[in-house]
C-alpha cells in the first residue's frame, strides 16, 4: 500500500472521471481510476480508515490511500474493480442455478472468516456484488469497517440475513408461498426473523425447500423455481 500526497487541483481532476454507479454510497463516490480499480473520494472532508493494509480476492478492501492535508485523514484511497452489481439494485438473477449460489455462498463466507477481527460495518444488500457471469459474490464499502474482537458470526449472519430477505422477498414472495407455513420451513425461517444463526440456517433452508418443492413438480434447479406457485 502507498501513501500519496496530491494537490487539491488533483482530487478535483479525479472527481472529473468516469464515475461508477454501483459502488455509490452516502458518504462517497467512486471513479474508475485505472482498468481494474477504482478511486473512492469523500463527500465532506477527509475520513479516518482502519482497514489498510488487507488484501482479497473477494472483499474490495483500500489499497493505495492518497492525502491533500493531513497524513491521518484520507482524501481518497483505491480499491480492486470488481464485476457484477450491488444485490439492492438487481438482486439475483431467477435463473442462477441452486448449487451454483451455494457455491458461491460458501465461498463468500470463508472469505469472511479470515478476518475474524474486523467488524464489517454496514454490511448490507447496496454493499454485496454479485457477478452474474463467474456466478460470484463480492462485499464493497469497507473504509467505515472496524477492528472488533470475534465479530466473525457476526458478519456471516449478517450477510446470509441479507440474501435471505433478497431471497424470500423478491424472489419466493415467502408470505404467499405455498410453503409458508409448512412447519420445518417455518421452523427455519423464524431464525432470520430472530437474526440466530442464519450463516448456518440459510443453505439448510434452500436444501429443504428444494427437496420439498421437487417432490412435487420434479427435479429443480433454479433458484426461480423454488418459487412454487399457490395452487
Amino acid at each position: 500500500m502507498a501513501h500519496i500526497f496530491i494537490t487539491e487541483n488533483e482530487l478535483k481532476r479525479i472527481k472529473e472521471l468516469p464515475e461508477i454507479g454501483d459502488y455509490k454510497g452516502n458518504y462517497g463516490r467512486c471513479f474508475l481510476f485505472s482498468g481494474d480499480t477504482l478511486i473512492k473520494t469523500f463527500l465532506d472532508g477527509d475520513k479516518d480508515i482502519y482497514m489498510k493494509g488487507y488484501k482479497s480476492n473477494y472483499i474490495a478492501f483500500p489499497k493505495d490511500t492518497f492525502y491533500t492535508r493531513d497524513i491521518k485523514r484520507v482524501s481518497a484511497y483505491t480499491m480492486k474493480l470488481f464485476p457484477g452489481a450491488n444485490l439492492y439494485t438487481s438482486g439475483l438473477p431467477l435463473d442462477l442455478e441452486i448449487d451454483k449460489f451455494l457455491e458461491a455462498y460458501k465461498i463468500i463466507q470463508e472469505e469472511i472468516a479470515k478476518y475474524p477481527d474486523i467488524y464489517m460495518y454496514d454490511l448490507e444488500s447496496y454493499n454485496i456484488m454479485f457477478d452474474w457471469y463467474k456466478k460470484r459474490f463480492y462485499i464493497i464499502d469497507t473504509d467505515i469497517w472496524q477492528p472488533l474482537d470475534n465479530s466473525m458470526e457476526i458478519n456471516q449472519d449478517r450477510l446470509a440475513t441479507q440474501l435471505m430477505l433478497l431471497i424470500t422477498n423478491r424472489i419466493l414472495k415467502w408470505r404467499s408461498h405455498v410453503y409458508n407455513d409448512k412447519k420445518n420451513l417455518k421452523e427455519l425461517y423464524s431464525h432470520f426473523v430472530c437474526f440466530k444463526d442464519t450463516r448456518l440456517v440459510l443453505p439448510i433452508f434452500i436444501k429443504e425447500l428444494e427437496k420439498n418443492v421437487s417432490s412435487e413438480v420434479g427435479k429443480i434447479k433454479t433458484l426461480g423455481e423454488l418459487k412454487l406457485p399457490r395452487k
